[in-house]
């Protein structure tokens, strides 16, 4: 990754006005700003329950008391950190591109973490490269500076294991908001891993990341290609015909992820060349109900 801060100040700033569109209240974890169905200490009031030899006086409902003579324990609806999960594809594929791939998906992995840490919620990322995908988990609006630092320094390497990545989330206690930011190359099929997210209750969000080279590949020449990910070589002309074969074969790619995602009911948006990072947050993220 080259020197430059992912994200700047201004488009950090921008950030605070969005926040990440949920389903259900969180369900247990660390303490933070959203309303968990876990009764708690928190600041909504829940229900009130017979006191018993050992609770918290300081929740006995005095007025109630008063009344009734008789000692009751007021109950509050628990605040929890609710877990925003990433699965980050920081394979070598990602390393291509004028950007690089890497650099929009790691980009936007960070700021989609600001909007959840600034929310109060955490940000867990699975970063999928060379090797067991790497995890970092972070809470607390100040966590926001190390975990820049850390996506900095990301490299692209290795090959992208969805089923490997999917498997450690599952693993995971309290299923709920989940960006999967890749490009889908090597990728055999989607469809399985979305499903078993689903049905396991998290919400996905899959953003598809592409550079200029990937949709419109210059014509002329002949080329050696070489599959970044598993070394495989390609004798190729690039001539007038084989690129439009290879038009074709990747608007069939495109329509069938974005098929899919309709029906798996999984929001599509998609980071290519000509979408900024403000296409995809303030524009296709917020239109599809992801963040509001």
């Amino acid at each position: 990754m080259n020197g430059e801060p992912l994200l700047d100040a201004e488009l950090l700033q921008l950030l605070h006005r969005l926040d990440i569109a949920m389903r259900r209240p969180a369900s247990a974890g660390l303490r933070g700003e959203r309303l968990s169905r876990r009764r708690g200490t928190g600041q909504e009031f829940l229900d009130r329950r017979a006191y018993v030899a050992g609770d918290d006086v300081r929740a006995v409902d005095w007025p109630l008391f008063a009344r009734s003579e008789r000692f009751f324990i007021r109950q509050f609806r628990e605040e929890q950190a609710r877990p925003v999960r990433f699965i980050t594809d920081c394979s070598a594929s990602m390393g291509f591109g004028q950007p690089a791939k890497l650099r929009k998906a790691l980009q936007l992995t960070l700021a989609l973490a600001h909007i959840a840490l600034t929310r109060g919620d955490a940000a867990d990322i699975w970063l999928a490269s060379a090797g067991p995908p790497s995890r970092l988990r972070e809470t607390g609006r100040n966590a926001i500076f190390p975990l820049a630092q850390r996506l900095a320094q990301q490299q692209a390497a290795g090959i992208f294991r969805l089923d490997d990545c999917v498997r450690l989330i599952l693993a995971q206690p309290d299923p709920g908001p989940l960006f999967i930011l890749s490009d889908l190359l090597g990728v055999d099929s989607v469809e399985p891993p979305l499903r078993r997210l689903a049905g396991a209750g998290h919400h996905v969000v899959l953003i598809h990341t592409l550079a200029k080279e990937d949709v419109a590949p210059e014509p002329g020449g002949d080329w050696r290609l070489i599959d970044a990910e598993t070394g495989a070589t390609v004798e190729v002309s690039m001539t007038a015909e084989v690129i439009a074969l290879y038009q074709q074969r990747l608007n069939s790619f495109l329509t069938r992820i974005t098929a899919l995602c309709g029906q798996t009911g999984t929001p599509l948006a998609v980071a290519g060349p000509d979408q900024t990072l403000a296409d995809v947050l303030f524009g296709q993220l917020v239109r599809a109900g992801v963040l509001a």
